[in-house]
């Protein structure tokens, strides 16, 4: 067996210092439909944050026949690469963005993003958490927190999805 060690560093805030309360969001598409031996790019797909909010972090997920992921600040699917604020192509050790300065969002502003695989396999792979399933989701860390914000685009149609707001 492998022994890993590592170590966590904390900042402690002071008694005297406002502290804000940080949350995440989880948006992604269930819209997933590979065949066998073939490439698939979703479209560009969007998701409104919550106006007045400030995302600090991002990062993608995807399963290991993802082959690339974007994330682009957007007000819609009309996307330009001035504004890609992260493009992974490693599934297994995705890279955590952190936005210095945070990404302030207006109202109608999000993140777009898009996700593409290569099914080397001899099986159709769709949507699912399983070892031979996949999936096309970005986490966002923002602040303030307005609670879990948990948004899925279920209809390949559709380019915004369908949101549940998990708030305390």
């Amino acid at each position: 067996a492998q022994q890993v060690t590592g170590t966590v560093e904390f900042d402690v805030a002071g008694e005297d210092e406002d502290v804000m309360e940080s949350s995440f969001a989880f948006w992604g598409s269930t819209a997933i439909d590979i065949p066998p031996h073939s490439q698939f790019t979703t479209p560009v797909l969007f998701q409104k944050a919550m106006a007045d909010t400030k995302g600090f972090a991002v990062t993608t997920h995807q399963h290991q026949l993802g082959t690339n992921m974007k994330i682009w600040k957007a007000d819609g699917t009309n996307v330009s690469d001035d504004k890609l604020l992260i493009e992974s192509t490693d599934w297994a050790e995705p890279p955590l963005k952190m936005l210095d300065p945070p990404e302030l969002f207006d109202v109608g502003e999000g993140l777009a993003y898009q996700c593409a695989w290569d099914n080397t396999t001899d099986s159709q792979v769709g949507f699912g958490e399983g070892f031979g399933d996949e999936m096309c989701f970005l986490w966002m860390y923002y602040y303030p927190s307005n609670g879990f914000d948990l948004c899925m685009h279920f209809n390949a149609g559709s380019q915004t999805g369908v949101c549940n707001h998990l708030t305390r």
